[in-house]
């Protein structure tokens, strides 16, 4: 199968993520209701976005699909002001390892899909990282665009034991979205043949 990318998959590429990062900032915004939401955003969006990546990486069998979809969501939170150094850090490191399993894998294969969904998975993981990496920031921070209750919640979370659970949590939630997902695995290829026939 041709390896070059051709406008129409550029473009669903582009439009699926924009909605990724549309998925990504909605659990962003339940944030405000729990700092729980904060915590788990890698777990909760992976769940709800794994349909979306393993229909994109099916309907796009060559390299550049998390590449692709992470540098918009860096992109977009960069513009709005909100990206931060470790949000970077993840979101390049979850593509390159993604974009390293599919290589490895077979870009037809959807178990390579699969599993490089688990590394993207953590990309969304350099926010709520700074709840560990710098608490007393993080805290101050959130007194001040929340409220003192928030911010002492924020604090309470700052355990070894919750970023464990954290971590635990996207594996969990990148195996709901890969299995989602597969159903969406077969319609993508069904698109590729339609299109050479």
């Amino acid at each position: 199968m041709k390896r070059v990318w051709t406008a129409r998959s550029l473009a669903a590429v582009l439009g699926g993520s924009l909605l990724y990062f549309l998925i990504t900032v909605l659990v962003m915004m339940c944030g405000s209701f729990s700092p729980l939401f904060w915590v788990f955003l890698p777990a909760i969006t992976a769940a709800a976005s794994g349909w979306l990546y393993l229909y994109l990486a099916a309907r796009t069998p060559r390299f550049g699909v998390p590449v692709l979809m992470n540098l918009v969501v860096l992109l977009l939170f960069l513009a709005a002001g909100e990206l931060s150094g470790w949000m970077a850090v993840t979101l390049a490191a979850g593509a390159v390892l993604a974009e390293l399993v599919r290589r490895l894998g077979g870009y037809e294969s959807l178990r390579a899909a699969r599993w490089s969904f688990l590394p993207l998975a953590f990309s969304s993981s350099g926010s709520p990282l700074y709840i560990w990496i710098d608490p007393a920031r993080t805290a101050a921070s959130a007194a001040e665009e929340m409220s003192p209750a928030y911010a002492a919640a924020v604090e309470g979370l700052a355990t070894p034991g919750m970023l464990v659970l954290m971590l635990a949590a996207i594996i969990v939630g990148a195996a709901i979205g890969a299995w989602l997902g597969s159903p969406l695995w077969k319609r993508g290829q069904a698109r590729i043949y339609i299109r050479k026939a």
